[in-house]
């Protein structure tokens, strides 16, 4: 009778117990904005198994059924820890309460900070699964048959874990996958693929070349010294990204020892995102993670700390900060990067150079290459310990190469010679003339192989163009004679090719060719019945990726590029019409903005196989979806629109009279059919930096006041990504948006503005009249979150606003806290000069000077110090 008394108590508990954990819950869900999904999960399970316990306690107070087999199973599951173990996870659903609790007067610990799920995911599923098995397994009990045995019960509870844990098994190495594909996509948000690089350059190696370059007395220096930059110049088309790949794959095979280590990247002018120092720094980032484990742990700490404050791109400065910790901990690493002159920002990616080569505490060695540039030498040459020319080195490479080659397309039929002595003086022109370039060979082997006798061979070897660019003028000048008939469809593909920031496939190539621009529809009637005929119309022009189901067409060089741009050729009077003028970027904006606006996507898709379908029949519509403001902000998103609003339509009025073109559209760029954004177009020009759009949609009528998914109305995105122009744009009509809107945690737009140390945004706020004392739910002022960013030009306007230098946060946090916190020097120094109480303390008992003891930043103990000796001082 005891035990079963017991019994009854246990779960009399568990009742009490889990009736005061959904009141708490639900309590605090009801008194804070945006409470944590994952709490609204744990007490969904709770009231299910609040709901299991009642059923439970209601049987044992059953003076009918007290000495029933029923109670003998409930009182050996209490034996077994069942009971127990729902004792701990009710109790531990409490503790999450109390660690998401932040309204003053509560029991919170968070100093201050946002309301955020304080457990990992993983520990959250986990919770979920137990609450979920431990429910099953009071239901199963309850149910039972009156002569379930111990061993049954026992049986069954232990079977019921080892299936949970399976499953828990598995969930838990889903979810690490997850969150290894978001943490990778954080890193490198384009998925940058530097192996199709790789492979490019490795198809045009020729057998037996480089190899001088490994038995050379500076690679050698550098392959055994400490850490340093082997750099490595060439003309154009000398195959410094041939030579580049071929030192990748030699040095693969050399570090595959753990103790080393190689990362690499192609900077390449065809694709924009290839060209920025952010890409780079994290395409090698996620290269080492992937090749050492143990740096995710590192990583996912910046990510979650990302997270937690709302950011969704890494900074450049935090990439390098976590590259050369990881570099730190590899020891020994290997970095090779081609055509550095194609980065377009020289000085910053020159600058990082220099500290990742400079890593304490590692081996770090280098291999760049880049161009003859007078720029390009200034920055690299005062960090290169070693240099290699290329062409002084290459001449017996060329002629390996000539040899080949002209074996191989005599052989092939390619080229058509009878004399075998003309062969001969082929091989031996050519070799005499390269002049240390690669391709100016391969581009006189095409020339050559079009001539059909040997007349006109030994005539082209007599007149061959000296240098890329009078090669080129001969390349053209076979084009236009060959295509009298499609000079247009020739001109618009150059000039697609050269201004497309994003890399086309010969399907796209061959839509967008075909808009007009007064086309309403896709006409595929005007669409080429074979798109390689577009590839016989440029020749060798153009070189094609056929490793791809749809190969990717793109310019043969980049020589030819600059070529295409240049004064040279919009002055020549017979191939001015091939030159491709800075407008063409916004030209390509216009034609994408067009094409999604033809009458085919008027309706949207109702389905996710319906958009599947749409977008693999268009071709042109994802490059489209995702990029046509790419390529107005090319420009610089500057200047008024011209007379082309109507290829505009769609987007400046989206939904106007039932016109859904605008939906068809996000379902392209989100890639879904459900759970779109609403269909404000001031949000994404924002997003998109298209300053120039501002005016037109708000004179539109666009919604200033509309949230977008992260509940952001459009002023406040303008004001978190620092747009002062949409910021003040935004600020002008009558009347103006209500700044003292709460966003997350409270947070008015001069709130946010100060914490991301905005000052000329922080400036117009205040002068259209936004509150320097507008409070956040942890009681933070503007003042306070602008010494977060350690921003002294900020802290200085909100203190002439009259803010309060020693205002305190529920949990008494002031500002000189958070600059300790954050180790900004110069704020600290800032904020004691102008009246931050030195003498303030927590309420846990710390004062000012023990808590930048416990940060350990010399400098500001120094600076507190001495406000404490001499507290008149000014600093």
């Amino acid at each position: 009778m005891a035990e079963i008394l017991g019994v009854a108590s246990a779960i009399a508990g568990l009742m009490s117990l889990s009736g005061t954990v959904l009141a708490e819950g639900y309590s605090f869900l009801g008194t804070v904005h945006r409470a944590p999904r994952e709490l609204r999960q744990l007490l969904s399970e709770t009231a299910a198994i609040d709901t299991v316990i009642g059923q439970l306690q209601c049987l044992t107070d059953d003076d009918q059924v007290a000495g029933s087999g029923c109670k003998s199973a409930l009182n050996e599951l209490s034996d077994s820890g069942v009971l127990q173990e729902c004792k701990e996870s009710l109790l531990s659903v409490r503790n999450s309460i109390a660690a998401c609790e932040q309204v003053a007067g509560h029991r919170v610990r968070n100093l201050g900070k946002m309301i955020i799920w304080p457990f990992k995911e993983k520990e959250t599923k986990d919770a979920l699964a137990r609450l979920s098995r431990l429910r099953d397994l009071l239901s199963t009990a309850m149910t039972m048959d009156v002569s379930l045995t111990l061993r049954n019960v026992c049986l069954l509870s232990q079977r019921s874990s080892m299936g949970v844990e399976a499953l828990q098994t598995r969930a838990a190495r889903r979810d690490d996958r997850e969150e290894r594909r978001r943490l990778f996509k954080w890193l490198d948000p384009s998925s940058i693929n530097v192996n199709e690089n790789l492979e490019e350059g490795l198809k045009h190696h020729h057998p037996g070349t480089g190899s001088w370059f490994f038995e050379s007395a500076t690679y050698i220096s550098w392959s055994s010294g400490p850490s340093t930059l082997l750099w490595i110049n060439g003309i154009p088309g000398s195959g410094k990204t041939v030579l580049a790949s071929c030192i990748i794959q030699t040095l693969r095979a050399q570090t595959a020892e753990p103790a080393m280590s190689l990362v690499y990247f192609y900077f390449d002018h065809r694709n924009s995102v290839k060209q920025t120092l952010k890409s780079f720094l994290g395409a090698i980032s996620l290269q080492l993670i992937c090749q050492h484990p143990e740096l995710l742990d590192e990583a996912m700490n910046l990510y979650q700390k990302y997270e937690a404050n709302f950011d969704d791109a890494i900074s450049s400065t935090d990439l390098l900060a976590l590259l050369t910790t990881s570099i730190q901990t590899v020891g020994t690493l290997m970095v090779v990067i081609d055509a550095v002159d194609e980065c377009s920002e020289l000085e910053d990616f020159v600058s990082a150079l220099g500290r990742i080569v400079g890593t304490e505490g590692a081996i770090v060695r280098v291999i760049a290459t880049g161009r003859h540039d007078h720029s390009l030498q200034k920055h690299m040459g005062t960090m290169a310990a070693h240099r290699v020319t290329l062409e002084h080195n290459i001449r017996d490479d060329i002629s390996s190469f000539i040899r080949a080659e002209v074996n191989a397309r005599v052989a092939a039929r390619k080229i058509r010679i009878r004399s075998p002595e003309l062969k001969a003086l082929v091989i031996e022109t050519l070799s005499r003339e390269a002049g240390g370039m690669f391709l100016w060979v391969k581009f006189q082997l095409d020339i050559i192989s079009r001539l059909t006798n040997d007349k006109a061979i030994r005539g082209a070897l007599r007149e061959l163009p000296k240098g890329l660019e009078n090669t080129y003028i001969r390349l053209l000048e076979q084009v236009k004679e060959q295509n009298t008939h499609d000079l247009d469809a020739v001109c618009k593909m150059l000039m697609w090719l050269v201004s497309c920031l994003t890399p086309l496939t010969l399907s796209q190539l061959a839509e967008a060719v075909s808009i007009e621009p007064n086309d309403s529809e896709i006409d595929f009637e005007k669409m080429v019945t074979d798109e390689n005929d577009l590839l016989e119309m440029l020749g060798s022009l153009v070189v094609v990726d056929r490793y791809q189901d749809d190969p990717v067409v793109s310019l043969a060089h980049f020589t030819l590029y600059e070529f295409l741009v240049s004064h040279r050729l919009r002055e020549h009077e017979a191939l001015s019409m091939f030159f491709v003028p800075a407008r063409s970027y916004l030209d390509i904006g216009l034609s994408l903005a067009q094409y999604l606006s033809f009458s085919d996507f008027r309706e949207p898709c109702t389905t996710q196989a319906d958009l599947i379908h749409r977008t693999s029949s268009n071709k042109l519509l994802l490059l489209a979806a995702r990029h046509w403001f790419t390529q107005f902000r090319a420009l610089g998103g500057r200047g008024p629109l011209p007379n082309y609003i109507h290829r505009l339509q769609w987007f400046i009025e989206p939904c106007r009279r039932g016109d859904l073109r605008f939906v068809s559209w996000q379902q392209a760029y989100h890639g879904s059919v459900s759970d779109l954004p609403q269909p404000n177009p001031l949000v994404y020009a924002n997003r998109f930096g298209m300053s120039n759009f501002f005016d037109i949609l708000i004179q539109k009528g666009a919604d200033t006041q509309a949230l977008s998914e992260d509940d952001y109305s459009p002023l406040a995105i303008a004001v978190i990504s620092g747009n002062k122009d949409l910021v003040a744009t935004m600020l002008q009509p009558k009347p103006k948006p209500d700044l003292e809107v709460q966003y997350g945690r409270g947070l008015t737009c001069l709130h946010l503005a100060a914490e991301h140390g905005k000052e000329d945004i922080v400036h117009l706020l205040l002068e259209a009249g936004a509150s320097p004392h507008a409070r956040s739910v942890s009681g933070t002022t503007p003042f306070y979150r602008a010494a977060r960013a350690g921003s002294i030009a900020t802290m200085e306007l909100l203190l002439n606003a009259d803010s309060e230098i020693n205002a305190q946060t529920w949990d008494g946090w002031t500002a000189i806290f958070e600059a300790i916190e954050n180790h900004h020097v110069g704020a600290a120094r800032w904020l004691i000069a102008r009246g931050a109480d030195v003498n303030r303390k927590l309420g846990v008992g710390t004062s000012v000077l023990e808590f930048a003891q416990f940060h350990e930043n010399a400098e500001i103990i120094q600076i507190v110090e001495e406000a404490l000796r001499s507290p008149l001082r000014t600093f």
